[in-house]
Order: structure tokens, then sequence, then C-alpha cells
């Protein structure tokens, strides 16, 4: 901890028979009412730095973030920008808002020009331009519901989801969910297709 409001962060991971996996820093703090953040990690295939932002909106009660990363990818031999930008704002009944729009430098903004290739460990899209809302529901302290929709800005197609998540006791819960996928052929969401889950937690 460097103060009150701010700290550094050194990492380092290391693989079999002690060898250099990855490494990295992180730099935050608080700045005239703002958490900005640093950040750079290294590894074989990839060199990020990146730097975040997160503010109240004035008074309205609305959070606005924005996460920006440069990424030199050696294992696709380019460089591109990723981003976010969104905000949030909860209301006193317990509901919340988001809306989110992410920046894919590496994505195609033409859907003839998708490239499978780019996806990787560390890109799972295909198109530059998406949007994103979600709206949760806090029923009681025991139920929530949550549904979320992101849009491909570039080939139209979509993706919804809406989980319910109850807490069984202190230590478990219990989440059902169903993920919706839809868009025209040859759309990135349109291959996919519609899955249900369940999902226990337990934390001891």
């Amino acid at each position: 901890y460097l103060g009150d409001l701010s700290y550094f962060q050194l990492m380092v991971n290391l693989k079999d028979q002690l060898a250099l996996d990855k490494y990295g820093g992180l730099y935050k703090t608080h700045f005239w009412g703002a958490d900005l953040g640093l950040s750079y990690l290294k590894n074989s295939e990839m060199e990020l730095m990146g730097t975040e932002f997160e503010a109240n909106l004035f008074d309205t009660g609305i959070e606005v973030r924005s996460e920006v990363g440069y990424f030199d990818d050696q294992s696709l031999g380019r460089r591109y920008l990723k981003g976010i930008i969104g905000a949030d704002y909860a209301f006193p009944e317990m509901i919340t808002i988001l809306g989110e729009y992410f920046y894919n430098g590496i994505g195609a903004v033409d859907a003839a020009n998708y490239d499978a290739d780019i996806i990787t460990t560390y890109n799972w899209n295909l198109a530059r331009h998406y949007l994103a809302a979600s709206i949760s529901y806090v029923y009681n302290p025991l139920a929530s519901f949550s549904l979320v929709g992101i849009s491909n800005l570039v080939d139209g197609s979509f993706y919804t989801g809406l989980t319910y998540s109850y807490s069984l006791s202190d230590e478990s819960t219990l989440a059902l969910g169903c993920v919706m996928f839809d868009g025209d052929d040859d759309t990135e969401f349109s291959s996919y297709a519609t899955s249900y889950y369940l999902k226990l937690g337990y934390y001891f």
C-alpha cells in the first residue's frame, strides 16, 4: 500500500521446474472522486497494457466505468485495442440496470470478413462492435433474477441469458438459467444452440 487510497501489486506465475510462465503489475489509486488503474501483463504469447476508470456521475447515482487494453498478441502476430465503456444505476426498489459498449479491435466490421482463426484464449469474438444491457432484481434477501442481452452490432445477431438464483442456506446457493442465441444464417451468435443449466454452489 502506497497510501490510504492507492496500492501497487506485482505478480509472477511459475510452471513446472520453476519455469517463468507470466508476470505483471497493477497500480490502483483514487483521484478526484474516481478509481483509476494501470496494469501490465506478459507471457510467451501475449503482452497487455491496460487502464481502468470508475466513478460516480456527479450526484445522479449513475456509476460509469471504462477499461481499455492494448494487446501485442504474438500467437496471431497482431496488435490491437479492446475496450469497454458502460454505466449502471441502482433503483431503490432493488432493481439495477446496466448498459455497456464493447470495442474489439481485432474483430471485423463486416460479417463477410469474419476470420475464425482469431478465436483464441485471448479473444472470443468475431466482430468489432457489441452492445450489452442487463437488468437484475433482488426479490428478497434469498432470491434474485437477472436478464442479460448482448447484441453483435456488425451482423445483428444476439445473445440472451436469464438466471434465477436462490440462497439455500448461509453456505449454499442454487441457480437456474437459460441461454438463448438468435440471428440470421452465417451470423456469429446463430451458430450456438439454446442451452439450460443448473448450478449448485457450496461455500466453506
